[in-house]
C-alpha cells in the first residue's frame, strides 16, 4: 500500500510539473508543400529575337516551427526550392552551391517589453531574418509569388496602441565576419536579391511605420531609406567597392476605406529621392487609386489607375523621373509593365 501510494504521489507530482508550463507556452508545427509548373516567355525582362519559351516545375517545401510563451515568441522557417530534375535522382551533394535551395528563410525572436495589462500599449522587440509586409504591399511586401520568398535580416521595434500602430525597423548587412572595414558586396551568392533586374542588397536599411484602424479601413504613412554601398567601374566592367553608400528615400502615404455599400476605395501616393544603387540621382513621384465592388464571394470588379512620373527611354536621364521599385511586389501591382520600370 505504501508503494502504491508513492507512485500515485510521483505520477500527480510529474503531471503537475508537465501541466503547468503547458498552460503557459505554445508548440506549433506547420508546413507548405507547393509545385509549380511555368512556361515563361520574357519573365523578368524582355526576351532576345528568336529566344525559346521555357518550361520548368519548380517546388517549395517549407517547414515553420513556433513556440510562444510568456511574454516572447519563437519562429523558424526552413524551406527548400528546386526545380525537377535540377538534382541526379542517385548522386547526393551534386548541387552548385549557387543553385543549393535550402535555406533559412525566417529565425526570430520577439520579446514584449511591456505588460499588456498594465494599459500603455504593447512595445516589443523583434530581432532575426523575418518577412515585411505592409498595407497593400507596394513598398514593403514579402514576394511570396516567387518561391523562395523575400525575407530581410534586421530589428523591428514595434508599438501599438488601441487603433495605432508605429514600427521601426533597423538592418545593417556585411558579407562576412569580418576584423577591420564594413565594406559590403550588395550581390550575395546564389538567389538574387530581387526581381526585374533588382540584384543587388542594401547595405543598410531604416524605416518609420505608422498606421490607424478606421471604422471601414485602415490609413498609415511609412518612411523608408535604404543604402547602397559604393563602388568603383573598373576597365574590365568589374565592380571594385569603397567606402561610403548612396542612400535612396522614399515615403508616402497609403488609404483604404469602404464607401457607400461595398464599394471600397485604395489609394496612396509616394515621393523618391537621393540616388539608387549606382549612384543615379533620383526625383520621382507615384500615385495609385482604385475602387472594387464585390459582384461575387470571390469577385470582385472596379477601374483602377497607376501613374508614374517619367517617360519614354529618351527621357531618362539624370535625374532619373521614374520611381524605382524598393522591396516590394511589383507584378502584383504592376504586371507586364514593371519590365520597363527599373529596379
Amino acid at each position: 500500500m505504501r508503494h502504491l501510494l508513492y507512485r500515485l504521489l510521483l505520477g500527480a507530482t510529474a503531471t503537475l510539473c508537465l501541466t503547468i508550463p503547458a498552460a503557459k507556452a505554445q508548440f506549433s508545427l506547420s508546413g507548405q508543400l507547393r509545385t509549380r509548373t511555368e512556361l515563361r516567355d520574357g519573365q523578368g525582362t524582355l526576351s532576345p529575337a528568336n529566344a525559346v519559351p521555357t518550361l520548368f516545375t519548380s517546388q517549395r517545401t517549407r517547414l515553420n516551427f513556433g513556440y510562444t510563451g510568456h511574454r516572447f515568441k519563437l519562429f523558424t522557417a526552413v524551406q527548400d526550392v528546386r526545380v525537377w530534375g535540377q538534382d541526379a535522382s542517385t548522386i547526393n551533394r551534386i548541387t552548385p552551391d549557387a543553385n543549393d535551395g535550402l535555406m533559412l528563410h525566417e529565425a526570430w525572436g520577439e520579446l514584449a517589453l511591456t505588460d499588456t495589462s498594465s494599459g500603455t500599449g504593447e512595445l516589443s522587440l523583434k530581432i532575426g531574418r523575418q518577412e515585411l509586409v505592409y498595407d497593400d504591399a507596394r513598398l514593403l511586401g514579402n514576394l511570396d509569388w516567387l518561391q523562395q520568398a523575400r525575407r530581410h535580416d534586421l530589428a523591428l521595434l514595434r508599438y501599438n496602441f488601441h487603433n495605432w500602430q508605429a514600427h521601426l525597423g533597423l538592418a545593417f548587412n556585411q558579407n562576412r565576419e569580418g576584423k577591420t572595414g564594413t565594406v559590403y558586396q550588395g550581390v550575395p551568392v546564389g538567389y538574387p536579391a530581387g526581381t526585374n533586374g533588382q540584384n543587388t542588397l542594401y547595405k543598410s536599411m531604416q524605416f518609420l511605420y505608422l498606421g490607424r484602424k478606421l471604422s471601414a479601413g485602415s490609413a498609415s504613412l511609412l518612411l523608408l531609406k535604404d543604402d547602397f554601398n559604393r563602388y568603383l567601374t573598373n576597365e574590365d566592367k568589374s565592380r571594385t567597392y569603397t567606402r561610403g553608400v548612396w542612400s535612396r528615400v522614399t515615403t508616402g502615404g497609403y488609404l483604404s476605406a469602404l464607401l457607400a455599400g461595398k464599394l471600397s476605395l485604395t489609394g496612396s501616393a509616394y515621393y523618391q529621392a537621393g540616388k539608387d544603387r549606382d549612384g543615379t540621382p533620383l526625383s520621382a513621384w507615384l500615385l495609385s487609386a482604385y475602387t472594387l465592388y464585390p459582384v461575387s464571394r470571390t469577385f470582385s470588379l472596379g477601374p483602377g489607375i497607376d501613374y508614374t512620373s517619367g517617360g519614354g527611354g529618351t527621357e531618362c536621364r539624370r535625374p532619373a523621373a521614374s520611381t524605382r521599385c524598393t522591396w516590394t511586389i511589383s507584378l502584383l501591382h504592376l504586371g507586364l509593365h514593371g519590365l520597363f520600370l527599373r529596379s
